[in-house]
């Protein structure tokens, strides 16, 4: 698909995942890596790194189960959710939102470049949270390619912002088929909401499958409003028969407060199937030539950091 940007084969990566050092993040580069089962993450001293990390964290739909508190949150509808509206603030805030334990930030310049090339070429989006003031107050975005989806970043400045966008967003990629979101790596606060790890090898072949599928291109302008959770008897059921190796983590009622949550679990609608694999003719069929490279240098990070913080929901 990308021959023009090779990777190293992901299972050749050494202890830490490592696959790869250098080139850029341009559009078909972050591609081409993320069909390939690979993501950036760079740091400080690795500005260009690109990872494969085994196992490998994935959040299936079906198998989500969400605190009790947070349900009744939700059905209170205390945000408006919007997809694809404000991407670039999203991406922003995901980037200068401070977090407890971490001193500085894997989403470097050049980075946050390619995402933004990406979204709008339709390829990365993003899921916002508006409080009754219309003041962003949480998101979530990443990237999707075939029928997955690999999620990125999470931030919040309202209660559970960031946990009620996720949720949204996750519960419209069920109504699609989608069926793994891509973590990268393990959290504690993503394995209590039901996520579990992989051996990188079944990860590489569920991407594979999900790649035959037709791109769902942007913008994404679906909204899921009260029925979000009305089949929760059907997420219990579902976690005892979801695929993958190993046994889900347990989960508990009431979490932790954490951006890193896990998707909604209910059945495929017939709707949402039908619409499955759409592309919106209103965004670009083709690479522009003139297509901006990333520009501007990597700022410096806090040794000793980007292993240990790297996951979806963190940054």
């Amino acid at each position: 698909m990308f021959d023009d940007y090779p990777f190293p084969d992901p299972r050749l990566a050494d202890a830490d995942g490592l696959v790869a050092i250098g080139g850029d993040f341009s559009p078909r580069r972050l591609l081409a890596a993320y069909t390939a089962g690979i993501f950036p993450w760079p740091s400080r001293h690795l500005p260009r790194a690109w990872f494969s990390p085994d196992p490998r964290m994935v959040l299936v739909p079906t198998e989500l189960h969400l605190p009790r508190s947070l349900r009744k949150r939700i059905r209170r509808q205390p945000y408006r959710i919007t997809f694809d509206v404000a991407f670039d603030r999203v991406l922003d805030a995901c980037s200068r939102v401070p977090r407890p334990g971490q001193d500085g930030t894997w989403m470097t310049a050049p980075l946050i470049d390619g995402y933004r090339d990406l979204y709008r070429l339709g390829f990365a989006h993003s899921v916002e949270a508006w409080d009754d003031d219309d003041h962003l107050v949480g998101g979530v975005y990443g990237l999707s390619v075939g029928r997955m989806f690999s999620g990125e970043s999470m931030f919040h400045v309202a209660p559970d912002a960031s946990k009620i966008a996720f949720a949204h967003l996750v519960t419209q990629l069920r109504r699609w088929r989608f069926p793994v979101v891509d973590c990268q790596v393990y959290t504690e606060h993503l394995a209590r909401f039901g996520a579990r790890e992989w051996p990188r090898a079944h990860y590489l072949d569920a991407l594979a499958r999900a790649l035959e599928r037709p791109t769902r291109r942007g913008p994404w302008t679906e909204r899921v409003d009260d029925d979000l959770f009305a089949l929760d008897a059907a997420s219990t059921r579902a976690s005892a028969t979801a695929p993958g190796p190993g046994d889900a983590a347990p989960t508990g009622d009431d979490a932790p407060a954490s951006d890193a949550v896990a998707p909604n679990a209910a059945a495929p609608d017939a709707a949402g199937a039908a619409a499955s694999g759409a592309d919106d003719a209103s965004w670009p069929s083709a690479w522009p030539e003139d297509w901006p490279e990333a520009r501007t240098a990597a700022p410096p990070r806090a040794d000793g950091t980007r292993r240990s913080h790297r996951a979806f929901g963190t940054s």
